[in-house]
Order: structure tokens, then C-alpha cells, then sequence
């Protein structure tokens, strides 16, 4: 039975599961609805959370309807979140999919941080390891073939990940689950679609235990590259030297055998393809530069200079409660910090303190990396005026522009850090009780 391979599915996690609420990623397709039923069966303690992106009309407001009615009849605490996905999409310059997934995993984080939840369950089973494979092999990314999908990686859990399809869809079946269908999963525009659709059904055919055995391969891959990964990582400690940003790799590196597997991995890291990687140990031209979506290599006589993009790498976000004041965070190249203080002098847009009326604040309040569209009425002015354009007048370079969080909250945006605050929450004689913001910054 399904209940009883959940309970066995870790020992460790099973205490942890019992000992505190976690949050189910419930969209109300089969896998999701059986892990919300199985949960209840377990009696673990938990909350759901689902969000409609508003791309299937009629079809996503049915799911939703489906599963506030599992919550309400379940008596579960549910938070439903309904982006503009197509806006955020089209705003940061990316597919429609990755959109929905980081809207999806920003929400899942915020209900978790927010409700104090230990862990995020998500309904993986076999089926998905298996078409996790054939997509990182056909993007032609052996490691991430082999390593598969864990079955715990930092708060994420997935407890059905040795399950079959077919297994979870007798069981909704038996124990007269109702489930939703998403109708886009049969068409083929997507190479998901294409490897769920047209190879893993013959796969499966010839091969039925194909999901489960790739599972216990998997695991023992993750161990190797993970092994692999921490020797590569002490291996290079003794051939480079760092600076803030910048990491310089002594070109003996490439003298010893491990050296060539070393910087393989290192630049992956970095977000560099293999074949890149390939032309960048066989150069010898100096001066050559290469670049990825997080840093750019350049070749010295002395090796490699390692230049870190900090607009890529610098992306924050913090949401903050009143509860967890006071609170020291650490946000691009500043720690800040923030505490309720007794009513002093007003804070002004200068100097490296802000002072806010807390009991015109809306908790939570969010410290983030800023977006395009930002703008906020400029203390002191009553003028409107865009994030961006504060940035640009401050002569804030493309690389640094990431090192100035944003601190915003529901009511609006209250300021850009070390730059500009907003006239939201301003402190006046009648205010009781101060929100002191105060910050250091490093290297800008």
C-alpha cells in the first residue's frame, strides 16, 4: 500500500515530517492530489499551496476550485497565489515556462518563510526521474542525466519519487480520488511533452521497473559527482588566490592529472557549456575572454582571472515579519539591519539610517533585488520616479546595480538602499514605535 511506502520512505524525515507543518505543491493533477490524500492518511501535519497561472482558461480555474473544495472539505490551510505570469514573462525577458516556475518556487518559499513551514513536498514519482534523464541527455548534459532527481535536496522532499504512474493512478482510482487533467501534457510543443509523450511509453512497455531501477542509480551517481564535486573543490584551493569578485587560477593547474576534471567542474559552476569549457583549457592566446551568464574568464600569462557578474549573481530576496525583528541580513555587499527602536529623531533620504513609523508599515516586508517597472514617491518631494532611473542618476554601473536591494512591502516600495527612500511610513510626532534600517556597505 502507498501509505505504508511513504511511512517507510525515510526514517530520518519521517520524524521530521510529524514533528512540524510542511507545505504540499498541490495543482490538482493526479500525482498531487494523491500526495495530499496521503498525507492525510499519515496524519503528517501540513499546509497547501496552489497558484494558477491564468494560462488555461476555463482548465486552471476548475483546478483551483478542486482543490480549495479537497482544503475546505479537509479542513487543510491552503494560500493560492494568481500571477500575471504572461507580464512577468515578457518583464525579465523569458519563456513562459521558466516564468511559472520561478513565480511557482518565489511563492512556495514566501508561504514557507511567512507560516514558518519546515519543508516543501512536491509529487515527483519515478515517471518524471526517468523523463528528467532523457532531457538533460538530449541538452547533452551527462551529470545531470546520471545524477537524476533527489529525493531530498536542502528543505524540498519528494516521498513518491520510487512510485510509478500507473501505481498513483490506481490508487486515486481505488480510493475514489478526484483529480484534474491538464490537457497542454498531451501535446508535443515542449521537449518535456515530447520525451513524456513518445519515449517514455515504450520505454515503460519493454521495461516496467525502467522508473524504480534508475531511481537506486541515480542516488549512487549523486553520491559519486557529489564526492567528486568536494575533491575537485580542495583541489583548487591550493592553485588560486581571490579578490572580492575576481578568483585568479594559476595556469599550473593544467601541469597536474586532476587539474583538466578540476576547472571542468569549477566552470560549470560558473555557467560555461562543456564545449566552451574545452576551448578555454586548449587556448593559448592571452587575452582571450570567455563569458557566461554568471562570469567571464579571461587568460593571463599567470592562468585564468575568474570575474564574477554580480547583476546575475547578487539576486536576493528576504521576507521579513515583525516577529523576526531584530534581524541582521546579509543582501549583495550590505548588511543590514533592522530593529524596533524608541521614537528618536525623524530619518531622513540621508546618511546610512532610515526611520519608519511601524504601525503605518504592512509586515511582511520584503528586502529584494530590484525589478524593471520599480518606482516609488521620493521622500521629501512627493515626486513619482522610477527605480532605474535613481540608479542611473547615482551612476550606478550594470554590474553594481544588483548591490542595492529594494525594501518594499504591500503598501509599496519604502526604499533603495544607500540611495533613496519613499514617503510611505513616515515617522511624526504621534508615532509610537520606530523601525530603524541601518546598513554597511562593502566594495561599491
Amino acid at each position: 500500500m502507498l501509505v505504508s511506502r511513504l511511512l517507510q520512505f525515510d526514517k530520518q524525515f519521517q520524524s521530521r515530517l510529524k514533528s512540524g507543518p510542511s507545505l504540499l505543491a498541490v495543482s490538482g493533477g493526479v500525482d498531487s492530489m494523491v500526495l495530499a490524500h496521503l498525507f492525510l492518511k499519515a496524519k503528517f501535519p501540513f499546509s497547501i499551496a496552489h497558484v494558477n497561472f491564468g494560462l488555461r482558461i476555463p482548465d486552471a480555474n476548475l483546478d483551483l476550485d478542486l482543490v480549495k473544495e479537497f482544503c475546505e472539505t479537509n479542513s487543510i490551510t491552503a494560500y493560492f497565489h494568481l500571477p500575471e505570469t504572461t507580464k512577468y514573462a515578457e518583464e525579465k525577458g523569458i519563456s513562459i515556462q521558466m516564468a511559472a516556475r520561478e513565480l511557482r518556487y518565489h511563492f512556495f518559499e514566501k508561504c514557507m518563510v511567512e507560516n514558518h513551514l519546515n519543508y516543501l513536498i512536491t509529487a515527483h514519482h519515478s515517471s518524471d526521474n526517468l523523463e528528467n534523464f532523457f532531457i538533460y541527455l538530449l541538452r547533452n548534459n551527462t551529470e545531470g542525466a546520471l545524477k537524476g532527481i533527489a529525493k531530498v535536496s536542502g528543505n524540498r522532499i519528494r516521498p513518491m519519487l520510487d512510485f510509478t504512474k500507473q501505481e498513483i493512478v490506481n490508487y486515486a482510482t481505488a480510493n475514489n480520488i478526484t483529480w484534474r487533467e491538464d490537457s497542454s501534457n498531451l501535446k508535443t510543443d515542449y521537449l518535456r511533452n515530447k520525451v513524456r509523450n513518445l519515449i517514455i511509453p515504450g520505454l515503460m512497455e519493454y521495461y516496467p521497473e525502467a522508473g524504480k531501477d534508475f531511481l537506486y542509480l541515480s542516488m549512487d551517481f549523486q553520491n559519486y559527482f557529489e564526492n567528486k564535486k568536494k575533491n575537485a573543490e580542495e583541489f583548487l584551493k591550493t592553485y588560486w588566490r581571490s579578490d572580492g569578485n575576481k578568483k585568479w587560477i594559476s595556469a599550473e593547474i593544467l601541469q597536474h592529472n586532476m587539474g583538466s576534471a578540476a576547472l571542468n567542474y569549477f566552470f560549470r559552476e560558473k555557467g560555461f557549456h562543456k564545449n566552451t569549457i574545452a576551448k578555454m583549457l586548449a587556448s593559448k592566446r592571452i587575452g582571450s575572454k570567455f563569458s557566461s551568464a554568471l562570469a567571464d574568464v579571461m587568460l593571463e600569462p599567470a592562468g585564468f582571472c575568474v570575474m564574477d557578474k554580480e547583476s546575475k549573481i547578487q539576486e536576493v530576496e528576504f521576507i521579513i515579519s515583525e516577529t523576526d525583528l531584530p534581524l541582521q541580513i546579509e543582501a549583495g555587499k550590505f548588511e543590514i539591519t533592522l530593529e524596533e527602536k524608541p521614537l528618536g529623531n525623524e530619518g531622513g533620504e540621508f546618511g546610512e539610517y532610515w526611520q519608519f513609523d511601524m504601525d503605518k508599515l504592512k509586515f511582511p516586508l520584503v528586502i529584494r533585488t530590484w525589478k524593471i517597472g520599480d518606482k516609488m514617491e521620493i521622500f521629501g518631494s512627493g515626486k513619482h520616479k522610477k527605480l532605474s532611473d535613481i540608479l542611473i542618476d547615482a551612476k550606478v554601473g550594470i554590474s553594481s546595480k544588483n548591490l542595492h536591494p529594494v525594501l518594499d512591502s504591500s503598501a509599496g516600495i519604502l526604499g533603495l538602499t544607500a540611495l533613496k527612500r519613499s514617503n510611505l511610513a513616515k515617522v511624526s510626532g504621534e508615532s509610537k514605535r520606530i523601525l530603524a534600517i541601518k546598513w554597511h556597505i562593502q566594495n561599491i
